[in-house]
């Protein structure tokens, strides 16, 4: 297992805990704050004898607030030094599957290797994989049957890979956020282009809105912003239907 960082999903807790902290009144304005509460808050659930798990479900309930209050400066600095491990905390791997992993790692029959990937060249046997050492400024080559990639989406470069996004990017109907997490998104949840301006029916449903909203990706989250935008467009069709009987007035007189 590659990753650049040398990190894998991190397991669940050993019993549930409520959520605890709080992070929503007087919330961080910088990431380095955040960071700092977030850590003071693990300490003292583990010296009450918790885990960080009911911190970091705090910091998932209170995700929108927290990403609100941020500067833009600060939003891009966690999603270029911090979302890696929050993705590991978030994101937790089954019991199941977390009891595999340390299995294979005992048995000697995983790697979790911190690198990350050069060049591949396919051949008849499988890949030949470059792996670069970005500490040690080095790079072996080794061989592996099959690759999996499980990196997630890769949102931040959603013009490229997605043919009908790029051509709305060229029609100046839809742009990048500036954090790099999806596309550029109004508080109402409708497209801006890159100047800013928001279209009057083009809206942003799901996770490609989190550089606007923030944690888009857990299923509370994705329902009650899918409830959100479900009420913004009924709002758009009733302002439409509302007004067209004083433009066809306006246009009968």
């Amino acid at each position: 297992m590659i990753s650049r960082r040398g990190l894998r999903s991190r397991g669940h807790a050993p019993r549930p805990f409520p959520a605890e902290g709080d992070f929503s009144s007087s919330p961080a304005r910088e990431a380095t704050q955040l960071l700092a509460r977030i850590r003071s808050a693990v300490r003292d659930a583990v010296a009450a004898g918790r885990t960080w798990h009911p911190v970091l479900d705090a910091v998932r309930v209170n995700g929108g607030e927290i990403w609100r209050a941020l500067s833009p400066e600060a939003r891009r600095r966690v999603v270029r030094h911090l979302r890696p491990y929050w993705d590991v905390h978030r994101f937790r791997a089954a019991p199941q599957i977390d009891a595999v992993l340390d299995r294979r790692l005992a048995a000697g029959s995983l790697e979790i290797r911190k690198a990350r990937l050069g060049t591949v060249e396919a051949d008849r046997q499988g890949f030949v994989v470059e792996l670069e050492d970005v500490r040690r400024h080095t790079s072996t080559r080794q061989a592996f049957d099959r690759i999996i990639v499980a990196t997630g989406p890769a949102h931040g470069d959603v013009l490229r890979t997605q043919p009908f996004l790029g051509e709305l990017a060229r029609q100046r109907y839809v742009a990048l956020d500036s954090s790099g997490l999806g596309l550029r998104t109004s508080l109402e949840g409708r497209a801006m282009d890159a100047l800013g301006v928001a279209s009057p029916n083009l809206f942003i449903a799901g996770p490609l809105a989190r550089g606007t909203f923030g944690e888009l990706m857990g299923m509370p989250q994705v329902a009650e912003y899918a409830r959100f935008i479900a009420e913004q467009v009924l709002g758009a069709v009733d302002d439409e239907r509302r007004a067209l009987p004083l433009a066809l007035s306006a246009a009968s007189g």
